[in-house]
């Protein structure tokens, strides 16, 4: 699995998670949504959620993936 999608490093996940949520987000139009995937396996949801600074509009939860939406408002 780590071959086909990579791994995070441990000691700075929080930063690359943090940079690419605030990228997606910036080249959102204003209203637009962002489409978040997360297996909660290695790091569980809440802890994405602090670093990120956001709450979803909404989700679904299918096993351990987590699908959330976010708007840029």
């Amino acid at each position: 699995m780590a071959k086909k999608y990579g791994t995070l490093d441990s000691d700075n996940w929080q930063k690359i998670i943090k940079l690419g949520f605030d990228e997606g987000m910036r080249v959102l139009k204003e209203n637009g949504t962002l489409v978040f995937k997360w297996n909660d396996s290695q790091i569980p949801l809440p802890d994405i959620l602090d670093v990120i600074g956001q709450q979803p509009l909404f989700g679904q939860k299918c096993q351990k993936t987590h699908w959330l939406v976010f708007m840029k408002e």
